[in-house]
């Protein structure tokens, strides 16, 4: 998902909780720096030049303080600025060295805690770039203090320089080559174990509300024969076409509700969920339902595929777009569209109405249960739905048309995974 505070290039969570983090890591330092003058002023007698030291000090606290009375209110910091507050902790360091012994000062070593963090919060670009940017820092002050020094230097302090300038470079590479990639596994593992628990929770709503349609399914198959058995009577006892219309009528609803019941005995099978079936039969088919329902609106629907091809999971899919048209139908005011497209890899699916589009809320919780925009509606239909595309390997998306106008419409897009055409199957 795309960052809309501007940089999308981080893999953490919560970066305000990053950004506090640094700024408690910075105030640290600087009192550690503080403390280090001291001591060596003090109980060492070791004299810097304390003005430059100070300023940077001094600089550092300033700075973190408006950052943090600028940004403790607004949470929404992008990745780009952690990084700039991470560069401007690596400046200070570079510069409170420079004044204080130069290369020879342990602090230059707070340079692979900056390569470290860039390694755990940040990806391979920007990891590298601060990695090679410390050594390339690091090298430059070696290179300065040897010049400047090197005729008073033994040469076993020589020896000494260098073994520290491999030991930097080399932990400097060893921490962003390992920690990054530590940090990503550890990254992917949060991100398949929630993928892992939002599936379970899933399967365990869809296993109770399948444990509900078998307990209806079979309450209901007594008093719908009881009725047709009573409708039956009626008709024979009754001369009037009017009356006989109206019980006739009564009967073929009760034969409806039959069938369905029948075809929520047919889901169970598991046969029944690979089944494999046409795209134009699919069509006609949902064309009759909602002919035979009488919808109001009812829908335009158009197969605009330009041949014929095989959709999987043709019993699961029909009553999924069922589902999604109804809630349609429900939420327009007068038109609903509905457009098949085909080709050989994938089948779209664009289901449009002129209602008065989703709010926030619906917005962001479409496709979970118990989540409807009709007052009546528990949202279980749209929850089925998205949950059988999703069996099915494919994409349902809901977002409104247009946005900005007086009826934005709402647009629901599906998009399934096709394996081959029925002319492909049949040669």
């Amino acid at each position: 998902m795309q960052d809309a505070s501007g940089g999308s290039l981080s893999y953490s969570g919560n970066r305000f909780s990053l950004f506090r983090k640094l700024m408690l890591l910075r105030v640290v330092f600087l009192l550690a720096c503080s403390v280090g003058i001291l001591v060596l002023n003090i109980f060492l007698e070791k004299q810097f030049n304390l003005v430059p030291l100070v300023a940077v000090i001094f600089f550092g606290g300033v700075h973190s303080l408006y950052v943090w009375r600028t940004y403790a209110r607004q949470p929404l910091i992008s990745d780009w600025y952690l990084a700039m507050q991470l560069l401007i902790d690596g400046i200070l360091l570079v510069s409170f060295v420079w004044f204080s012994g130069g290369s020879t000062n342990p602090f230059i070593y707070y340079l692979l805690v900056i390569v470290a963090i860039s390694a755990s919060i940040f990806p391979a670009r920007f990891l590298w770039a601060f990695s090679f940017g410390g050594i390339a820092t690091y090298t430059f002050l070696m290179y300065y203090d040897f010049n400047k020094h090197i005729l008073h230097m033994p040469q076993d302090f020589q020896l000494h320089l260098l073994g520290m300038w491999l030991n930097f470079v080399g932990s400097a590479l060893l921490i962003s080559f390992f920690i990054s990639r530590l940090t990503t596994a550890l990254r992917d593992r949060e991100i398949l174990l929630a993928a892992a628990r939002e599936e379970t929770l899933k399967n365990e709503q869809l296993i109770g509300i399948g444990t509900l349609a078998a307990s209806t399914v079979h309450s209901l198959g007594t008093p719908l024969s009881t009725i047709a058995v009573s409708v039956g009577e009626l008709k024979e006892q009754n001369n009037n076409p009017e009356s006989v219309q109206y019980l006739d009528l009564i009967r073929a609803q009760i034969d409806r509700c039959k069938q369905t019941m029948s075809k929520l005995t047919l889901l169970a099978n598991s046969s029944e969920l690979s089944d494999h079936g046409s795209l134009n039969n699919l069509v006609d088919d949902i064309q009759e339902y909602f002919l035979l329902v009488n919808a109001n609106p009812r829908p335009r629907i158009l197969n605009s595929s330009e041949s014929d091809c095989l959709i999987p999971g043709n019993l699961l899919l029909k009553h999924a777009l069922v589902n999604l048209i109804d809630n349609a139908i429900h939420a327009a005011r007068s038109i609903v569209s509905v457009k098949f497209t085909a080709d050989t890899r994938r089948l779209l699916i664009t289901i449009e109405d002129d209602g008065d589009g989703l709010s926030a809320e619906i917005a962001d919780n479409l496709g979970k249960p118990m989540m409807s925009s009709k007052v009546e509606g528990l949202g279980i239909g749209i929850f089925l739905a998205n949950s059988t595309i999703e069996k099915l390997d494919g994409v349902v998306s809901f977002y409104n048309a247009n946005p900005e106008a007086n009826r934005p419409m709402t647009k629901v897009l599906v998009e399934i995974p096709l394996e081959k055409t029925a002319e492909q199957n049949d040669s």
